[in-house]
């Protein structure tokens, strides 16, 4: 058995397990955190703080990002070892939690179209999804750093438009929006309510399995190795 095979199995066996209650607090503290930091965006904005602002509104989309990921696994049947791994290891990836939110909200605005993703379409389209994510993730830093400009040859303060930190600001609140109503749920209508989504959840749930492409290749190797 492979060295890097032989870690994975490891980290996957210590992976956490949480409770149903415990993904639902965990969903509903990332809401109350994103609501929290969208209205902080918007303070900075109509001050003409465009580069926080933008900032803010990037990192208030990484906590709809993670409460996304907590319903996910409150949605899945019994998710074992390796999928809790992978888990708390994108709980972590900033980028990966603002493309999630990218590819479920490409997903609905095609939804309320009437022309629903199919699964090999959100395989084409997931390169524009992390190429949008990554540039999300280096607006997010530059917003607030100051940088060292080559072309110009000396430092400069961040600077970004009014148009700029207003995309970013309405693409936040449009996001957080969406999903908001679920976080000032009770945890009793929470469950009913996932219990309602769990039948759409199975028949759809090729668009939307969040880190299935990597849970299948762990997955594979771990069989093939074993054989």
């Amino acid at each position: 058995m492979k060295k890097n095979l032989q870690e994975l199995i490891k980290k996957t066996s210590n992976a956490k397990e949480l409770t149903s209650e415990q993904l639902i607090d965990c969903l509903k503290k990332c809401m109350e955190n994103a609501e929290a930091l969208v209205k902080t965006a918007d303070l900075l904005f109509n001050n003409k703080l465009y580069g926080p602002s933008i900032t803010i509104s990037v990192l208030s989309l990484e906590e709809i990002g993670k409460a996304g990921h907590a319903t996910y696994m409150l949605l899945e049947d019994k998710p074992n070892e390796l999928l809790w791994y992978l888990f708390w290891e994108k709980f972590k990836d900033h980028q990966f939690k603002i493309r999630s939110v990218i590819a479920s909200s490409h997903a609905t605005a095609r939804d309320l179209l009437g022309k629903p993703l199919t699964w090999q379409e959100m395989i084409d389209v997931s390169p524009g999804f992390d190429k949008l994510a990554k540039k999300y993730h280096n607006n997010k830093l530059k917003g607030m750093y100051v940088d060292y400009d080559k072309n110009k040859g000396k430092f400069v303060i961040p600077k970004s438009t009014r148009q700029e930190a207003r995309d970013y600001l309405e693409f936040a609140k449009k996001n957080l929006n969406l999903i908001a109503p679920i976080g000032k749920m009770k945890e009793e209508e929470i469950f009913k309510a996932l219990m309602l989504s769990k039948e759409v959840f199975k028949e759809e749930n090729k668009r939307f399995e969040i880190f299935l492409p990597e849970y299948r290749k762990n997955q594979n190797q771990i069989q093939k190795d074993n054989v």
